[in-house]
């Protein structure tokens, strides 16, 4: 497997971001792994009612940024986007996403408030 480090998250132009990762985990306050996620991304001006919003930023994320780490997993490569995360508020906070690409198109597994 080539090192990706330092280039673009493969085939970032069909990247995935489901909208029950967003709306039942990175914006549910009431998730256990995800509730500290979805006060850090409802304070930066994402919320349940726009979810599309979130999904939206987060495809941006992984397609501008470039890849900072890979890992061989026994599901697949999993590819590290690191930092400048557009925001309603204008703001362009750091964040980590974790994506695995699935059927040549990455999909989002995660993402971390830095």
């Amino acid at each position: 497997m080539a090192d990706w480090t330092g280039r673009r998250l493969p085939n970032a132009d069909r990247a995935i971001v489901e909208e029950r990762r967003v709306r039942e985990y990175l914006l549910d306050l009431a998730h256990t792994a995800g509730g500290p996620k979805a006060r850090f991304f409802i304070s930066h001006g994402f919320g349940p009612d726009a979810w599309n919003l979130l999904q939206a930023a987060l495809i941006q994320q992984g397609r501008l940024n470039t890849v900072t780490r890979t890992v061989e997993t026994r599901w697949g490569t999993r590819y590290t986007v690191e930092c400048n995360f557009p925001t309603p508020h204008g703001h362009n906070p750091c964040i980590r996403t974790i994506w695995q690409v699935e059927d040549d198109s990455p999909r989002l597994r995660t993402a971390i408030p830095r």
